[in-house]
């Protein structure tokens, strides 16, 4: 079973030292897991467009898991965009804007349970 789990303040850091992460902002960070084996990360600042600074995965699936788990609480909180601040190897679903900014409502508006469409 793979889990995606928010990635701890202090391993934070160090990973953006390690990494060269670069956030005016606040950051927040997951990763996906299976049992020991790290299976891809991702970090986001909160900006607005919220930005994706970092996302690393090898298997687009799991990087949309990450995408969606790390995006969905702006978008509960009304953010209405994200951009890519970072290169991304992977494909990605067509839902995503690589260039430019992304609409939060296109991902999540119309799958969400008990969205009403009034948004």
């Amino acid at each position: 079973m793979i889990a995606i789990l928010p990635i701890q303040p202090d391993i934070l850091e160090m990973m953006a030292g390690d990494i060269g992460l670069e956030a005016e902002g606040p950051v927040w960070g997951y990763f996906a897991a299976e049992g020991t084996k790290m299976l891809g990360y991702i970090v986001v600042e909160k900006a607005e467009p919220v930005r994706i600074i970092a996302l690393q995965c090898e298997d687009f699936v799991i990087a949309d898991g990450l995408l969606r788990r790390a995006l969905y609480p702006f978008y509960e909180e009304g953010s209405r965009g994200y951009t890519f601040a970072c290169e991304v190897p992977m494909p990605l679903p067509m839902a995503y804007t690589r260039r430019g900014e992304g609409s939060l409502a296109a991902l999540f508006g119309a799958n969400c349970p008990g969205n009403t469409g009034k948004n």
